[in-house]
């Protein structure tokens, strides 16, 4: 017969040397999540809870257990000195744990259950908390049933280090750092008010009446019908979740996938990505602009809310380009041959996980924050979709490709107004400005065209740049940059634009037609372009505000 300790070791290499992959590891945590979800809401016989609800109720619950998760991964790695797969495979496994509360506490409450959440408190009541495993009263807020959960889950994350190590003062430290980590995030509303509040009403100032209204309030993005409170709480602790998330696992990824973060970043056209950006940028600065009266008091959750959106306008760029690389290889073999496909930086699959990753992360953002913007990022989707992939393909297309585009771009800018301007309509934004912003995408944006001359011609691309000669191209898109600016003083209005539009106008023009062609003894790379171009336009932005205002 085997010695115990020689089978559990046998069960644990078997976990850990599992075969794990990104799409069976978010396969298998997403099913944990939805069990969890199913065992709560059938031990509450179901009770009828809006759309809203359950979608709030669930980004909560994935985004409060996906950051627990990342957050022990590099402990449980670090401390028990196994490889980051062996120690995600064991982590998994572990967190079938997080399907016990709702039934301890259902089998001590007798059927009736508790209120489980988070433990609202002060600096002084934290303090006595944590001494005191989460304190007093574990009937609503950290239950019998989280308490139980925690307590196991720290005996065992010190039990397999130890049986892993063998080093008991290191495991013993280990698991105290496990019982912070789980006490935070059990207080982490408590934390985010004393530091958002904390500057102003005092530190040790701050009571649970205090986070209890920041965190169980109405949210101005999300309707509310039954459960406010409970609604309220779940979707601002989303807010925050979703942005500590992106910033902590952009950080792992650096640190333990530096060479496949940097590629990504590499591909992700900085130009673009401040082009995206500020379409958003713009779009809420019109807002303020020409719908004041609509503009809602700036809080810790709108403003947290809006840089949500730009990051998830980010991240659907960054799916884009994935798409614009997977059916554009032929011609990056032969412009572009920095690009991940064509090193080999990322195989084929990587590559198509990544962009499917950014697609739904996009959307799952933009749907946390502004609910109602999901249908314009839907559209910006399509519109990339069918410019980038067969059989349509419409980047084939000369004027029909950049008029996609420029509408494309839109939809990101009318995001942004929507997200200042809490009536989402753009009943105070003239027509003429919108007019003018899609003649000027869709006359500038074949810019972007001129890198890619020679693998176009061969893929039979015809864009602007391919039909009529690099010359007569870059004359025809000057002169409707040029056009672009001398538009902005009839549309606006302000006559005193002309010297700066006729300045920053033939600046463009000469840039674009003339600096680049080969009779210059330096020429302007065409790569450079787009940048140029955005520069000069922000500059003349700037003045165009100063003046309007």
């Amino acid at each position: 017969m085997k010695h115990p300790t020689k089978i559990l070791f046998k069960i644990l290499s078997f976990v850990e040397e599992s075969p794990l992959s990104f799409p069976l590891w978010i396969t298998t945590f997403l099913t944990l999540i939805f069990t969890r979800l199913f065992i709560e809401n059938w031990l509450g016989n179901f009770e009828y809870r809006d759309p809203q609800f359950l979608f709030n109720e669930f980004t909560h619950t994935f985004l409060f257990f996906l950051l627990s998760y990342l957050l022990f991964l590099p402990l449980l790695h670090y401390f028990s000195r196994t490889s980051i797969k062996a120690s995600a495979n064991i982590l998994l496994w572990g967190f079938l744990i997080i399907l016990t509360p709702p039934l301890i506490d259902n089998i001590i409450s007798g059927g009736g259950g508790f209120w489980s959440f988070y433990e609202f408190d002060g600096l002084q009541g934290l303090l006595v908390r944590f001494f005191t495993f989460f304190g007093e009263n574990p009937e609503i807020g950290i239950t019998y049933g989280v308490r139980i959960e925690v307590a196991l889950s720290i005996l065992l994350f010190f039990s397999y280090i130890l049986l892993k190590t063998k080093d008991l003062l290191r495991s013993f430290f280990a698991a105290f750092l496990s019982y912070v980590l789980f006490f935070v995030l059990g207080t982490f509303p408590s934390w985010i008010t004393i530091f958002f509040l904390g500057w102003t009403q005092g530190f040790f100032s701050i009571r649970d009446t205090d986070i209890a209204g920041l965190f169980l309030s109405p949210l101005s993005t999300q309707s509310y019908t039954p459960m406010a409170i409970m609604n309220a709480l779940n979707a601002k602790m989303s807010l925050m979740y979703i942005l500590i998330l992106v910033l902590y696992i952009f950080l792992l990824s650096f640190f333990y996938y530096k060479k496949t973060t940097l590629a990504l970043l590499r591909n992700a056209r900085p130009v673009q990505i401040i082009y995206h950006g500020g379409l958003v940028c713009l779009g809420g600065a019109l807002a303020l602009l020409f719908s004041p009266q609509s503009v809602s008091y700036p809080t810790l959750f709108n403003i947290s809310s809006f840089f949500i959106l730009l990051i998830a306008s980010l991240f659907a760029w960054f799916s884009s380009v994935i798409v614009n690389d997977l059916f554009d290889q032929k011609t990056d073999a032969l412009t572009n041959t920095d690009r991940p496909l064509i090193t080999k930086a990322l195989t084929l699959q990587n590559y198509q996980i990544f962009g499917i990753v950014f697609f739904f992360s996009s959307l799952l953002l933009v749907t946390i924050a502004y609910p109602y913007l999901l249908f314009l990022f839907l559209i910006y989707f399509s519109l990339t979709w069918i410019y980038n992939a067969p059989p349509l393909r419409i980047k084939r297309l000369p004027f029909l490709a950049t008029f996609v585009s420029a509408l494309a771009s839109l939809t990101l800018l009318f995001s942004g107004y929507f997200a200042i301007d809490k009536t989402a309509s753009l009943e105070h934004l003239p027509w003429e400005i919108i007019a003018l912003l899609l003649f000027t995408y869709t006359v500038s944006l074949p810019l972007k065209d001129f890198k890619d001359i020679q693998g176009d011609k061969k893929n039979d691309t015809w864009t602007l740049p391919v039909l009529l000669g690099e010359y007569n191209a870059r004359l025809l898109i000057a002169s409707g940059v040029f056009f672009s600016f001398l538009l902005s003083v009839l549309v606006f209005n302000i006559y005193s634009l002309v010297p700066w539009a006729l300045f920053f106008g033939g600046i463009s023009f000469w840039t674009i037609a003339f600096s680049s062609i080969p009779f210059q003894k330096k020429p302007l790379s065409a790569r450079h372009l787009p940048a140029i171009i955005l520069f000069l336009v922000f500059l003349y932005g700037l003045i165009l505000t100063s003046q309007i205002l």
